[in-house]
């Protein structure tokens, strides 16, 4: 199940990076919300401090249905992440944000950092944060 996914954020990652003439490493998928129901929101930085947002859709690069229906199963898993991890830092929902990244050229092996206050708490997998397998 976490290849859904895993993949196209991958491809994403490969997508920007091209896109702003940087490699795949100079590149950040970040996930926030701004809501009371953690409403998933994304957006990208790169290295050079270029921001840009991103729909879900342009994240598995799809302009249709999607027939796995990755939205209905991400944004559950991911509105649970934030609740978790504001519940473990005793702070709002809306103060935690994850980051996605690689650490290869190739986009390979996504790392996630949890970030609030600006600063790293953890580095975790996607699986983690998905609660997938």
């Amino acid at each position: 199940m976490i290849r859904l996914f895993k993949k196209p954020l991958e491809e994403c990652l490969l997508r920007i990076a091209k896109q702003e003439n940087l490699s795949p490493k100079q590149v950040q998928i970040l996930i926030y919300n701004r809501d009371h129901e953690c409403n998933p929101l994304f957006c990208y930085a790169t290295s050079n401090g270029k921001k840009g947002n991103l729909t879900f859709k342009q994240i598995l690069n799809i302009k249709t249905i999607d027939p796995f229906a990755r939205e209905t199963i991400a944004f559950p898993k991911l509105k649970n992440a934030f609740k978790s991890e504001a519940e473990i830092k005793e702070v709002l929902a809306q103060q935690i944000v994850f980051g996605i990244y690689t650490e290869s050229d190739k986009s390979e092996g996504l790392k996630i950092s949890i970030i609030h206050n600006n600063s790293i708490n953890r580095v975790c997998t996607l699986e983690e944060i998905m609660g997938l397998d």
